[in-house]
C-alpha cells in the first residue's frame, strides 16, 4: 500500500530536501512523471506553450526511462506505449522551471534535467537517501515514497476534474485499474 503524500507534505519535503533536489519533488508531484522518466529527461525534452489564458507552461516529451541493468544506469524505451506521451506541467511552476534551468546551467539540448552531483543519472537510492532525511527533518512519520508523489499527481489531477481516459493518457498507463491504483 502507497501512503499519498497530502499537499502539506509536498510543501514540508520541498522545504526540508537537500537543495539540489527541491524542483525534482515539485516536478514529480505535478508532473506524474516515474522516477525513470524523470531522470532521464533532458532540456530538448521541455518546450514552453502558451495556454488558453495566455500563460506558458512547459510541455515535457516523455519517450524513455532511466533503468538499472546490473548496478548501471542506461537510458531506454519507457515501460509501455502507452508511457510515451506529453505531459503540461501547470503554469504555477513555469518560473521556478525557468529559474531552476538557468542556475543549474541546463541550456544545452542534451543537458539532463535533473543530473546527479557527477552530471549522470540519477541514482534512485541516491535521491531516496535525501528523500528519507527531510522526511525525518520534516517531522513526517508516515512512510512516504518518492513513487508517492506519483500518486499524489493521479489523485490531483482527478480532482481538478480530469476524466478516467485523460488521467490514463496523462500518467502513461494502460489499463484503467492501474490508473485506479494512482487516484486517492
Amino acid at each position: 500500500r502507497i501512503e499519498v503524500p497530502t499537499i502539506s507534505d509536498v510543501e514540508k519535503l520541498f522545504a526540508h530536501i537537500n537543495t539540489r533536489y527541491k524542483v525534482l519533488v515539485l516536478f514529480g508531484a505535478y508532473s506524474g512523471l516515474r522516477f525513470g522518466e524523470i531522470t532521464s529527461l533532458r532540456n530538448k525534452d521541455l518546450s514552453k506553450v502558451i495556454n488558453r489564458d495566455g500563460s506558458e507552461s512547459f510541455l515535457i516529451n516523455v519517450d524513455k526511462t532511466v533503468v538499472n541493468v546490473k548496478g548501471n544506469l542506461k537510458s531506454t524505451s519507457p515501460k509501455s506505449k502507452y508511457s510515451v506521451r506529453s505531459v503540461l506541467l501547470p503554469s504555477s511552476l513555469t518560473v521556478t522551471m525557468e529559474e531552476y534551468l538557468t542556475a543549474t546551467g541546463c541550456t544545452l539540448p542534451n543537458s539532463l534535467v535533473f543530473p546527479s552531483a557527477s552530471g549522470e543519472y540519477l541514482r534512485h537510492d541516491v535521491f531516496t537517501n535525501s528523500w528519507n532525511r527531510a522526511l525525518k527533518n520534516a517531522g513526517i512519520k508516515r512512510r512516504l515514497t518518492p513513487h508517492g508523489l506519483r500518486h499524489f499527481a493521479g489523485s490531483e489531477y482527478a480532482r481538478s476534474g480530469a476524466n478516467l481516459s485523460e488521467i490514463k493518457d496523462w500518467l502513461g498507463d494502460g489499463s484503467t485499474s492501474a490508473v485506479m491504483r494512482y487516484i486517492h
